[in-house]
């Protein structure tokens, strides 16, 4: 490639051919994060790295696993899920009536933690109605 490739660009053309977008990541992290993985894969530049994306696609997923923090724990960032105590499940659960269903779908549950963290504010939501042991 002969154009010099910025993370910028490269960060751009991520997110335009492959959806995945970094771009709200602060530069910093991206830069080392990106040189770690161009190291692994003895690429010199982000132009030398961006041939090699498009030429393994199998390497996005390693891009992933090295960008992505894979840290989680109950009620991680408190105050989103305040939010969705207070405003956002009272709005949704109000209508609900008995032998209604109601399902929820984690997008980070690893480990569990938030799937579970969802459960714990339906059971405050609901009380001891939430479980039906018989």
């Amino acid at each position: 490639m002969s154009k010099d490739v910025t993370l910028k660009e490269l960060l751009q053309e991520l997110a335009e051919e492959r959806g995945f977008d970094f771009r709200g990541y602060k530069k910093t992290t991206l830069e080392r994060r990106f040189r770690k993985r161009m190291f692994e894969v003895n690429q010199g530049s982000y132009a030398d790295y961006a041939v090699y994306v498009r030429q393994h696609p199998e390497e996005i997923n390693q891009l992933l696993n090295t960008i992505l923090i894979n840290v989680t724990e109950f009620f991680r960032d408190l105050p989103a899920w305040e939010i969705l105590r207070h405003e956002i499940l009272p709005t949704l659960l109000k209508p609900l009536k008995p032998g209604h269903s109601f399902r929820v779908w984690s997008a980070g549950c690893a480990s569990g933690e938030e799937a579970y963290s969802i459960a714990i504010l339906l059971a405050e939501h609901f009380g001891r109605g939430f479980l039906n042991m018989t």
